[in-house]
């Protein structure tokens, strides 16, 4: 029978047959990839719950949920960046045995399998020896941890991958009518019972691994930062003195303070003291005996044995620039800390010791640091970035205390601004400029190259986190700290716009470099007969021994000298009202008459007060009002005063309508006049319109600049020149216009206060 003949029905067969042996030779690739990915699915399963089990017990173990106010602790660990990567491998683990097994269960075989489905279910099958590959040459045991987190992350990877494969399989069978028509999905679950309980399983599953992906979000601040509610003005927010007596005999520094052992270490020391009542008692009836302190009375007293703890953190790795610390597992918005710290070994100028804030993770933090040496410094470290905000610089020793002698550290946070102070005394910062990196002068150290000074520092990067108490080297030497007594309080109302004496609003170091003058915006600077420019050193006297050093760089101010009397002046682009001026000037050229000073309040050319002095030992206090020149205490002859060629620190306090004068740290007496006389003074130092004073009360100029003045000589006209360094203007103690002497005709020797202020 012939083709052309053949009946209708055994072509149908033909075709029939044709279908069923070229789907006999796929039918064996759909039952193997089944096998495959359920296999991959389980093995997806079992590692994602493995991974859990070993993630809670070896990391987050001391995690406690206080089901009062639904606060969790114990969340140190939690913000580790090895913690966030292993919940991040159990989500992508979970999700792809759910992808695997669900696809496994979806993948059939039945006769009508077209030739391509062969050869995608080969494909996809062979995705497999990859991670089976990575499987068999598994090895816990020698896979370091730094390792561990890349193998797990590959092993996911190929996971993720082969169920994308999968994915796109089940897309095309269910949205393509015509492989719909060749394929067919066959679900072996029978059982409708059976299928239910599939279904919750999966389900449950979905939920659980939807769950550790909103966590994951939530623990790195992904999704949803959980914010720290803003405490209480001087709310007790954390305090410790690391005495396990204090915790009621547990010991719960140890357990939310990060401790370690090796080169580099962490622990809370103890050791035995003698604690002296406070309450007199009969030398005669007490067995033992102590004295209270070496600088109080002598007091006999008995004695009470006691433990004090400490946290003793110690660098010892060798490296250099690095430091290490031990983390308080709470979390602070806005805090107020106060911790004792004091360096018990190593080399003083090679330590660094401080307080690490808004601790997010290792490589996203600040840290407010001091050294050994008595200098300070700020850092920012953001996604692994080191910023050097205010770099270091040196200190009185008076303030920061060098050696084994303990600081009193503060650190105060409220919002985006941060305030720092150690002993009490606020300290000042050096922030970088428009175009470069906060630079101190190297000359007058004290003196910001590239920006105001500043005493609040302002960054909004990290708006919460934790504490940490931290030490490091510089060069590489081991360094052990020990810290004491923290307390964290909730910060007061305008702490950061608080001011206090001895703040530094302003200072000027005249330093130049080869790229910039960083005080030409500022400063009046101009060429001629009569001149203001920079130089870079000169030769002075010392007034307290007249011996002879080079100062620099300064500030020139020269007078032609054509006219007697006359003045060159720079100004300051800057207004000021209170203020505490101090500035060192001396005469380099010019006869003994000639006159410099500073002038403040400054208006303009017509209106200014004057504080001036002479060559030969005098000084005057004028005020210009409308272009009036008027003598407010006339030329006065003062041993505090330095003569020709000798430098004088000029000082000027202004304080509201009330102003004081010094030179060289010792008062200038005035003779103010009177209503009948003007304000002269005898030959023999006598003020001759009444009782002198050390303060001025005038109220023509409620603000103004200041500028540095220089002028010729009174009666000959002969050219000067005046050179000035160092000026600064610090925010006045108002005290100091306020305990004034006044009746003692000249001689007062008063101590002037110190300008200390205690809260």
């Amino acid at each position: 029978m012939t083709d052309a003949i053949r009946p209708i029905h055994r072509a149908a067969d033909d075709n029939e047959q044709r279908r069923t042996r070229r789907g006999s030779r796929a039918h064996w690739v759909l039952p193997a990839m089944r096998v495959h990915l359920a296999l991959a699915g389980i093995a997806a399963f079992v590692a994602a719950v493995g991974l859990t089990v070993y993630l809670f017990n070896l990391q987050l173990t001391s995690l406690k949920l206080d089901w009062e106010t639904l606060k969790v602790s114990g969340t140190s660990k939690v913000y580790e960046t090895e913690t966030q990567v292993l919940v991040l491998v159990i989500v992508v683990l979970g999700f792809a045995s759910l992808v695997l097994l669900r696809t496994s269960q979806h993948v059939g075989a039945r006769r009508r399998t077209g030739r391509w489905t062969g050869a995608f279910a080969a494909l996809l099958l062979l995705t497999g020896f990859p991670a089976a590959w990575v499987f068999w040459h598994l090895d816990i045991s020698y896979i370091p941890a730094s390792a561990s987190t890349w193998v797990f992350g590959a092993v996911a990877g190929v996971l993720v991958l082969q169920s994308w494969l999968a994915v796109w399989y089940l897309v095309r069978v269910l949205f393509s009518r015509q492989v719909r028509q060749a394929l067919s999905i066959e679900n072996t679950a029978t059982n409708p019972a059976l299928r239910r309980v599939q279904r919750a399983v999966i389900g449950l599953w979905v939920l659980v691994v939807i769950g550790m992906g909103v966590t994951l979000g939530v623990m790195t601040d992904w999704l949803y930062e959980l914010p720290v509610p803003d405490p209480e003005p001087g709310e007790l927010l954390y305090a410790t003195s690391f005495d396990t007596a204090l915790s009621g005999g547990r010991d719960t520094d140890r357990l939310e303070w990060d401790t370690y052992e090796g080169s580099d270490e962490a622990r809370i020391e103890s050791k035995s003291l003698t604690l002296a009542s406070d309450i007199p008692s009969d030398p005669v009836t007490a067995p033992d005996t102590a004295i209270v302190s070496p600088d109080a009375q002598t007091t006999t007293v008995p004695n009470f044995p006691a433990v004090d703890n400490w946290l003793a953190i110690k660098y010892g790795s060798g490296l250099s620039e690095e430091v290490v610390w031990s983390t308080l597992d709470r979390r602070f918005g806005a805090f107020d800390l106060r911790v004792t710290v004091r360096q018990i070994s190593g080399p003083l100028e090679d330590s660094q010791y401080g307080v690490i804030f808004r601790y997010r993770d290792d490589e996203n933090f600040y840290m407010f640091r001091i050294s050994g040496d008595a200098d300070y410094s700020l850092i920012k470290v953001k996604d692994g970035v080191f910023e050097e905000v205010s770099p270091w610089t040196w200190i009185a020793p008076d303030v920061i205390r060098s050696g084994e002698l303990s600081n009193d550290i503060r650190v105060v946070g409220a919002g985006n601004q941060f305030r720092f102070f150690v002993n009490g005394e606020p300290l000042v910062l050096c922030l970088r400029g428009e175009n470069l990196n906060a630079q101190w002068s190297p000359i007058q150290r004290d003196t910001c190259w590239t920006a105001d000074p500043t005493y609040v520092y302002e960054d909004d990067d990290f708006e919460q986190g934790q504490i940490a108490l931290a030490t490091g080297t510089i060069s590489g030497s081991t360094i052990e700290a020990a810290f004491d007594n923290l307390t964290i309080l909730g910060p007061k109302p305008n702490e950061m716009q608080r001011t206090y004496p001895g703040d530094v609003v302003y200072s000027a170091s005249f330093e130049e470099n080869d790229f910039f003058n960083p005080y030409a915006d500022e400063w009046t600077f101009f060429e001629g007969d009569s001149a203001v420019r920079l130089a870079h050193t000169a030769r002075i006297s010392v007034a307290e021994d007249r011996s002879q050093q080079l100062v620099g760089p300064i500030l020139v101010v020269t007078d032609a000298g054509q006219t007697p009397g006359a003045r060159t002046w720079s100004p300051l682009d800057r207004q000021f009202a209170d203020m505490d001026l101090q500035v060192r000037m001396w005469p380099a050229a010019g006869p003994p008459d000639s006159h410099y000073g500073v002038l403040f309040r400054f208006q303009d050319a017509a209106n200014y007060f004057a504080l001036i002095v002479r060559s030969d030992g005098q000084y005057a206090v004028e005020k210009v009002q409308n272009g009036e020149r008027q003598v407010i205490s006339a030329w006065h002859a003062s041993e505090a005063i330095a003569g020709i060629e000798a430098a004088n620190e000029l000082r000027v306090v202004a304080v509201g309508d009330s102003f004081r004068f010094f030179a060289n740290g010792e008062p200038l007496p005035l003779c103010l006049a009177s209503e009948r006389l003007p304000g002269m003074w005898s030959a023999d130092g006598t003020c001759l319109s009444g009782p002198t004073t050390d303060i001025l009360v005038d109220a023509a100029f409620g603000q103004g600049r200041i500028a540095l003045m220089a002028g010729t000589g009174q009666q000959t006209g002969r050219p000067v020149m005046i050179e000035a360094a160092a000026l600064y203007v610090y925010r006045p103690d108002p005290s100091m216009v306020q305990t004034a002497s006044a009746g003692n005709n000249g001689d007062n020797n008063s101590d002037l206060p110190n300008g200390d202020q205690t809260e």
